[in-house]
């Protein structure tokens, strides 16, 4: 759809009936009824019975602004049956011409853009180039995931979510960043430590159970490091096994679990965690 622009000329009471039909509160000003509509527009994915209920709605209410405009200059009228496919069939002609509204989701158009923008804002995660990076990237895609932003928005929301050098490097290269898989590409490759990866390999490979370290709290620790470097659970679980203190691998034997939560559970039958 592309926009809800007619929303601002529609009547209070053609509001409400659209509301209502959204499910949509239609209480209070119509100000606030036309934001939950918009709002509601700018969060449907791959919706097609909200998309269709839309399309009518303007489908309709521009049938009867002709209608209004033609009033009284039209010389003929036209037969019942076909007064009553106007709406349908200009909502068909819509849907035609028209991308449909999960494209224009991704493609970020402006109208259904300003709501994700105000969502953003409130995560109230910022980087201003400074340490850790990859955090700030990670914090992104899960709050994106939650509250089901398509990610591919992200960069065109940088501004809110950068300061410092960051915003300067954004300034200068935002160019690029067409997609969110090209931007966390760029973003890492600039703000990252030189060899990242390298040392972060390292050390995932040098990190032991300590002394008198907990189970758990030794798990957490290498989950995090392996979760940066892109491990799956496979290379997890055995990294986390091999690297345990080597009173516990005296007699705990890799065949004897097939996931972490056996192997935690056999270390806590086996030695007080």
């Amino acid at each position: 759809m592309a926009d809800l622009m007619w929303l601002d000329n529609v009547s209070k009471v053609q509001l409400v009936s659209f509301a209502q039909s959204l499910r949509v509160d239609h209480i209070r000003t119509t100000r606030e009824i036309r934001k939950r509509i918009t709002i509601l527009a700018a969060k449907v994915r791959e919706n097609p019975e909200i998309e269709e209920k839309i399309l009518k709605m303007e489908a309709a209410y521009k049938a009867s602004e002709i209608d209004s405009r033609n009033e009284g200059d039209q010389k003929t009228t036209l037969p019942p049956e076909q007064d009553r496919g106007t709406a349908s069939t200009l909502a068909e002609s819509s849907r035609l011409q028209r991308p449909p509204m999960s494209r224009l989701f991704q493609q970020n158009h402006m109208v259904t853009f300003a709501p994700i923008i105000d969502q953003v804002r409130k995560w109230s995660v910022k980087y201003d180039g400074g340490r850790d990076p990859l955090a700030f990237v990670e914090r992104l895609e899960e709050l994106s995931e939650v509250y089901m932003i398509n990610v591919d928005i992200l960069p065109r929301t940088m501004p809110e979510l950068l300061r410092g050098n960051a915003l300067q490097w954004y300034r200068n290269n935002n160019e690029h960043c067409k997609s969110w898989s090209t931007f966390k590409k760029d973003f890492l490759r600039f703000f990252l430590p030189a060899r990242y990866f390298e040392r972060l390999e390292d050390n995932i490979r040098q990190r032991k159970q300590h002394v008198q370290e907990k189970y758990k709290d030794y798990v957490l620790a290498m989950q995090n490091l392996m979760r940066k470097a892109g491990y799956n659970p496979e290379e997890r679980l055995e990294r986390i096994f091999r690297n345990s203190h080597t009173d516990y691998l005296l007699y705990i034997r890799r065949r004897d679990f097939e996931t972490l939560a056996e192997l935690i559970t056999d270390r806590g039958v086996r030695r007080d965690i």
